[in-house]
């Protein structure tokens, strides 16, 4: 019996640290794999946008390359270097932190991108200033709060789903933002409408459905994160939250397809 539950034990330990990490890294090296794609398509189809939105989707592009880079290099220490060491394998490695930070800094700057955008389209509005300012400040927050709470668990718990009830806070900071992003963009551009059935008005109404798109996919996916770490606080029985950990990182990254957004370039 008391191999038995060192067995299930080691078991635990596993599927809470490497087991969850591996699954959630392959999910991510999938989606890093679509982002490639995009950006190659956007480089060959829009090869006359501005050197600067060139640059930008090049700088996302760079930030996405090196975090898979350390996934895989940790990766490779578990399984490989490391596969015989169970201590090693058992708690997570730090450098998940660093992929963790670069994951939420590349979520950052597309938070900016949309707040340049924001920006542009209410040049002529009176709360201009204010609008911006507050969305900067979720922005910022929602960076501070995903990268100490994620860095909290894995330097000072080695696990993923040894967190507390504060980890709770990131997807709904995250939501908060993403919904205030969408609805700002949507109104300001509603406001734009000329009420005249026009080829402006056509452009118009395509770019408030390609921003509440955005928003709402954006917003499912940190709701089904944070569902599911609600589950396994209660139940202790799966480990979701590490994948949908993954998935969420990836999931706010831009679509390097060209946005019919004004940039200001």
């Amino acid at each position: 019996m008391a191999s038995s539950g060192a067995g299930l034990d080691l078991g635990y330990l596993l599927e809470t640290t490497i087991g969850c990490g591996l699954v959630g890294a392959i999910l991510s090296q999938l989606l890093y794999g679509l982002s490639l794609a995009q950006a190659v398509y956007y480089f060959w189809v829009y090869p006359e946008d501005p050197r600067g939105l060139k640059w930008l989707v090049a700088w996302w592009i760079l930030l996405d390359t090196i975090k898979e880079a350390i996934s895989i290099q940790v990766l490779y220490e578990d399984l490989i270097t490391n596969h015989a060491n169970v201590e090693s394998i058992s708690h997570l490695s730090i450098a998940y932190g660093a992929q963790n930070d670069l994951g939420w800094l590349l979520v950052l700057s597309v938070h900016c991108f949309y707040i340049h955008n924001m920006r542009n389209i209410l040049q002529y509005s009176r709360n201009r200033k204010l609008m911006s300012v507050i969305a900067l400040a979720l922005v910022i927050l929602t960076f501070l709060t995903n990268a100490a709470v994620i860095d909290y668990a894995i330097y000072y718990k080695g696990k993923f789903n040894h967190m507390s009830l504060v980890a709770l806070a990131p997807p709904c900071v995250i939501i908060i933002t993403d919904l205030y992003i969408t609805v700002v963009l949507c109104m300001s551009l509603g406001a734009a409408r000329s009420g005249l059935r026009s080829p402006t008005d056509t452009l118009v109404n395509r770019l408030i459905k390609y921003n509440a798109d955005r928003g709402i996919i954006l917003c499912l996916v940190q709701l089904a994160a944070l569902a599911t770490y609600i589950y396994d606080i209660h139940t202790r029985t799966t480990n979701f939250t590490a994948i949908l950990y993954f998935a969420e990182v990836n999931g706010a990254h831009p679509h390097v397809s060209r946005s019919p957004l004004p940039t200001g370039a």
